[in-house]
């Protein structure tokens, strides 16, 4: 199984559209075979937004990149 991380750690700001666009990537991903894991720093508003709307039981959302190349 190919595995793509998405580093979101720089990211300080992630609105509906934002979400929208990891969602239509995962779902690109898991069309083609690929898991998807996510990198979001827990110092910014990102991870939250990711928390309340749910992300975190689509794909492994990890608070490093290296914590996610560890999980690939």
């Amino acid at each position: 199984v190919n595995t793509m991380i998405a580093d979101m750690m720089s990211t300080i700001f992630c609105d509906s559209s934002g979400v929208h666009a990891i969602m239509h990537a995962y779902e690109d991903a898991e069309a083609r075979g690929v898991r998807m894991l996510l990198a979001v720093s827990s110092a910014t508003s990102v991870r939250r937004v990711l928390e309340l709307i749910g992300v975190g039981r689509l794909m492994p959302v990890y608070l490093s990149l290296e914590d996610a190349r560890g999980g690939a």
